[in-house]
């Protein structure tokens, strides 16, 4: 019989992958969000990071035409005459009929409702109660109240709510802000305990930017409150906003603005609603005297900063380069209208 001969040997590989590190996560986030919602985003780490603050801008930026526009304003002036005349487009459209209605709040829930194995008695209930959702999604009836107009008991109306709350988006049919980020936060897979302590205890000082004295408070250090509150600032407090209000007007904040110079087409990030950010110098002068977790504290806030800052600057020049992008693929589109738009792959774009 062959003898069985076992052994052991060591072998090296090379291997890549990608980390989703919290900084790589908020990049991602900031290069995702339109600049409506930037400008949201920042005002809510300027509460929670004490060192984050936003450098006063030089007069001539609040009303002055900035030397771009007034460049623009003197070539625009005078294009119309000589060689710089755009050639005439093939047809005048307006893009206002391809502007894809968004469904409202309410329709989105019904939709979902319907294909819910529902009671007649307990639809008719979550029926109601959707009609009460205003457009931050919350309700904006007591139990007491629907149930009175009804003609059901409180807890046929809360079994129905909690239906509601199952359905997308997550936090729908809340009653109270609390409420609304506990939901959310039920739907992930996360198991940290301080972020429901947090919502439920402690969200004005979160809200205030009172870190160390939340984590005096719980016993525990200012890195793990940092971190919950890190989770609690991704989840959305007003789920309802992105759903479309029926017949009111809605209006866009662009984020690139496309303008014609003379044969060219000259591309500009918006950035006028966003802040320009810096780290506090009072941070960075109390970082040399501090010791211990307070140290700790402040070198983390401010490495928070300087990623923000550094996030906020990759998606211009990202925002940017794609849209430069875009123009030179598309340039018949731009002069003669959409018969000349082209097929283009996300491929093409990042290869340019």
């Amino acid at each position: 019989m062959a003898a069985m001969r076992l052994g052991f040997e060591l072998r090296m590989q090379q291997t890549q992958r990608l980390v989703m590190t919290p900084e790589l996560r908020q990049a991602i986030t900031v290069l995702q969000k339109p600049v409506a919602e930037l400008s949201e985003l920042i005002a809510g780490e300027l509460l929670e990071n004490p060192c984050l603050e936003v450098e006063p801008r030089e007069p001539s930026e609040d009303g002055a035409p900035s030397e771009v526009g007034r460049l623009l304003d003197f070539l625009n002036r005078g294009e119309s005459h000589g060689a710089g005349a755009p050639p005439e487009r093939e047809e005048d459209t307006s893009f206002e009929p391809f502007t894809p209605r968004m469904p409202t709040l309410a329709e989105h829930l019904h939709s979902q409702l319907g294909l819910l194995r529902l009671d007649r008695a307990q639809e008719r209930i979550a029926r109601f109660l959707i009609g009460c959702i205003d457009d931050h999604g919350y309700l904006a009836v007591s139990l007491g109240e629907a149930a009175a107009q009804l003609g059901a008991t409180e807890e046929q109306v809360e079994a129905a709510l909690k239906v509601i709350q199952s359905l997308d988006p997550p936090g729908v049919g809340a009653r109270s802000l609390q409420e609304c980020l506990l939901i959310q936060w039920a739907t992930l897979d996360d198991p940290n305990p301080l972020v429901p302590e947090l919502i439920r205890h402690h969200l004005q000082d979160l809200a205030a930017g009172r870190i160390p004295r939340i984590a005096e408070r719980l016993g525990v250090d200012c890195a793990a409150v940092q971190a919950a509150a890190d989770a609690i600032r991704n989840l959305d407090p007003k789920p309802g906003r992105r759903f479309g209000g029926g017949d009111e007007a809605r209006y866009v904040v662009p984020d690139v603005f496309i303008e014609r110079v003379g044969q060219e087409y000259v591309v500009m990030v918006n950035e006028a609603p966003l802040p320009r950010l810096s780290v506090s110098t009072h941070y960075r002068r109390l970082l040399d005297a501090a010791d211990g977790h307070t140290r700790r504290y402040v070198e983390e806030r401010i490495q928070s900063a300087l990623w923000l800052i550094r996030s906020i600057e990759q998606r211009r020049l990202t925002l940017l380069r794609v849209t430069e992008a875009i123009v030179r693929f598309q340039r018949e589109f731009f002069d003669r209208g959409p018969r000349h738009l082209r097929p283009l792959t996300l491929r093409e774009v990042a290869q340019a």
